[in-house]
């Protein structure tokens, strides 16, 4: 099953730099009052730097304060001067300030309209500063909804460069032929048409121009020849409207209406150093636009996925370790500004619960999440890949087999294309270049790789179905689910990498459907009668059924409802009593037929109808479960943080 700032790891191998743990172990978490807290002993976070949530109705207020007498004047920013704490307007907040000698607070561009994306800060103290425990004690005031370090996530690249690949010319792309991972031969001792059948869907579908990519990464060279047409512009802050960037557009001021909170942004936003510039200075994130959208029949260099929808460049960092504070800043960003999907190639081991809320913010705005799964050769989950709401990408290689690094897991959902694979570069010195790979193009390794292609295949999904009369906002993103997971080509792997390596051509050749039971509940501690909700709708539809199976990979499975009625609405699916399983982990099966073709989904759920036995919570606890929890072993107290969570949309952990 799947399960928020912290500094991140870019999903391309680069295992020398990682500190954090990869041993295959599950991470113990640690309840804290209110606060779940991951607390393993190699905890990357940044030093001295806290987040925190504070409540919706707070009205934070920010001043320079000695001895709490207040020193400076308010606002949402402030650096103290000559030793003195920053005041936020609460004595008992201020007082928690004082001791531990915070001296910077800078609010998070988020969303304060919604009472989980709102009143985020991040507090700076001395480095030395004993942050965990720190983070304890302000999630324990009546203001706060909780507290937690500036975790580190890394980039999930190989740093071994890959194998030269001999040029063979292609249609009119002249290194089309590099790119086995659309169309695979048989060359370089590859498998043929171990590939994600990018020619046969192109056939149906190239891309929108109004569907936009967000990648979320190290910036992008946004001169490149094969990116630069597909770069997004950002409307509001073209100012003569011609879709191209000119020199006047740079004015100094805010032009989007309403304003954005960010002064001329016509491309994106680097995150690393507030500017209106992601100019990509590392590789990472040129290399994943290309794979996803790489200008097609150009004449130059490769092909993306998609050949015509737009990459909006967001930027997190110059290498490979990235602040979470950047991450969430970039997704409400990527949301707020018209994002359809967003691609994440990094990641790390904590869980945190203000990336969670701002994904969740995403994915109500019906925004595609895709991130790497981790190149540790293991099944640790790695977040923000393992949250339901993402689809989380392993990594094949040209022979389709698993990819020697690629993590795996039953947290995963889906492979793509990792090894060896070639695509854009800057064109320009940077990192990528200093450490020998070729200017303008070069191949990569690396679950970093897989996301884009994930990624690339949502957007053609999106402009070939585009569904904008939906009213649930969340509707195209879990159709995009279904369509991706279920017509993926099954791999023979000795572990699990999800339902197998993706096929666009079979996604777009297929009617659209939705099979998706609740992802923003992990069904847990259930007792008596469980009401499942989801989607079950498709073009042609005939019906649906609905069943239970006992353990965690039932060898049969019993009917619980069956339909020819759709359920379009997200709505109850069936009604199941649950006294009919034994205690402990069982399974929900979805199936849809539409046209004579099965989409499926299946959901893991934990019952506890009586309140014996050693019960795992590797999951989340339901709104109308919170009372009964405490029988289970192990479960001390439910924080009341997870009621008010829940309500809003969230999910905090209980392990």
């Amino acid at each position: 099953m799947k399960k928020t700032t912290m500094i991140v790891v870019i999903m391309s191998l680069i295992l020398s730099t990682l500190s954090i743990n990869i041993s295959g172990e599950e991470l113990n978490n640690e309840v804290v009052g209110n606060l779940i807290l991951n607390n393993p002993s190699n905890d990357i976070y940044a030093p001295g730097e806290l987040i925190v949530k504070f409540k919706h109705e707070a009205n934070i207020d920010i001043s320079e304060t000695k001895s709490l007498e207040t020193l400076g004047i308010g606002g949402e920013s402030l650096e103290a001067t000559n030793q003195g704490t920053i005041s936020m307007g609460y004595d008992s907040i201020d007082s928690l300030n004082i001791e531990y000698g915070v001296y910077s607070a800078r609010k998070l561009r988020t969303d304060d309209t919604e009472p989980i994306s709102s009143n985020i800060y991040l507090l700076k103290l001395p480095t030395d500063s004993d942050i965990l425990s720190i983070a304890e004690e302000y999630t324990k005031n009546e203001n706060v909804d909780y507290a937690e370090p500036n975790y580190i996530f890394s980039l999930f690249l190989t740093k071994e460069k890959a194998s030269p690949i001999i040029p063979i010319i292609f249609p009119d792309d002249p290194a089309f032929y590099f790119q086995w991972g659309l169309y695979n031969t048989g060359e370089g001792g590859g498998k043929k048409d171990a590939d994600i059948d990018a020619p046969e869907a192109w056939v149906y579908e190239t891309g929108d121009p109004d569907i936009t990519i967000a990648i979320i990464d190290t910036g992008i060279d946004y001169t490149h020849v094969d990116l630069a047409d597909n770069v997004w512009i950002n409307p509001g802050e073209d100012l003569n409207g011609n879709g191209i960037v000119d020199p006047s557009d740079f004015n100094g001021i805010d032009d989007d209406v309403p304003a954005n909170g960010y002064i001329d942004d016509i491309r994106g936003w680097n995150f690393h150093t507030d500017s209106n510039d992601p100019i990509d200075i590392y590789g990472h994130g040129t290399h994943c636009s290309g794979i996803a959208a790489a200008v097609a029949n150009n004449g130059n260099g490769t092909a993306g996925v998609t050949w015509n929808c737009k990459i909006m460049p967001l930027e997190l960092n110059v290498s490979d370790t990235i602040f979470s504070t950047t991450t969430i800043e970039a997704i409400y960003y990527a949301v707020n500004n018209g994002a359809n999907a967003i691609s994440m190639s990094w990641g790390g081991t904590y869980n945190m619960q203000s990336l969670y809320n701002a994904l969740v913010y995403a994915y109500g705005k019906g925004v595609v999440l895709v991130a790497s799964a981790g190149n540790f050769n293991n099944d640790i989950k790695i977040y923000p890949a393992c949250y339901p709401i993402v689809i989380a990408v392993a990594a094949t290689d040209r022979n389709d087999n698993r990819a020697f690094f690629s993590n795996y897991g039953d947290w995963v959902d889906v492979a793509a294309p990792g090894a060896e694979i070639y695509s854009t570069l800057p064109t320009y010195d940077c990192a990528m270049s200093e450490a020998g790979y070729n200017l303008g193009w070069d191949a990569l390794d690396g679950t970093s790789m897989s996301a884009p292609h994930v990624a690339g295949l949502a957007a053609l999904l999106l402009s070939k179905n585009r569904y904008d009369d939906m009213d649930d906002n969340h509707f195209k993103a879990d159709m995009v689910r279904t369509m991706v997971l279920n017509t993926a080509d099954p791999i023979d792997s000795d572990e699990d990498i999800g339902r197998g390596r993706i096929n666009a051509y079979n996604a777009l050749t297929k009617k659209p459907a939705v099979a998706v039971m609740d992802l923003l509940t992990d069904w847990i501690n259930i007792q008596d009668v469980l009401h499942i909700n989801g989607w079950a709708w498709g073009e042609d539809f005939q019906e649906y059924t609905v069943y239970y199976g006992e353990g965690n990979d039932p060898d049969s499975w019993t009917e619980i409802k069956s339909s020819t009625t759709p359920v379009k609405d997200y709505t109850t699916l069936a009604i199941f009593d649950t006294t009919v399983l034994k205690n402990g982990i069982n399974t929900i099966k979805l199936e849809v037929i539409c046209n004579g073709v099965t989409y499926t989904d299946t959901k893991q759920i934990i019952t506890a109808n009586t309140p014996t036995g050693d019960v795992s919570l590797d999951g989340y606890v339901t709104i109308q479960n919170l009372a009964n929890v405490q029988t289970l072993p192990g479960i001390k107290e439910i924080p009341q943080i997870a009621q008010q969570n829940y309500v809003q949309g969230t999910k905090p952990i209980l392990n």
